[in-house]
């Protein structure tokens, strides 16, 4: 099972030391848990791809092809936007 990243939307000032600290996970887990994404990919292909995208990352690919692009792009301008937006403490971290 995967745990889920939790997504904080403008989270109060006095929470953000907490929550910019860092999750210790071991590499034996790390790796353990590559190797068994890969045996998974490589048994069901594209399929399982697909389907632990979803899983871990929220993203829902059904009904697209290989030459589609589902990943919506962001410009420059919205990236540059983006990072004015975000507490030079927060950015530090």
């Amino acid at each position: 099972m995967i745990n889920m990243i939790p997504v904080y939307i403008n989270p109060p000032a006095a929470e953000w030391g907490e929550l910019v600290q860092r999750v210790a996970t071991s590499d034996d887990d790390i790796t353990a848990r590559v190797e068994q994404i890969l045996r998974l990919v490589r048994k069901g292909g594209d399929r399982v791809l697909r389907e632990l995208t979803a899983e871990i990352e929220g993203r829902n690919f059904e009904g697209t092809t290989r030459t589609e692009t589902p990943i919506s792009r962001s410009s420059e301008a919205e990236f540059v936007y983006a990072a004015t937006q975000v507490p030079k403490e927060l950015r530090r971290a």
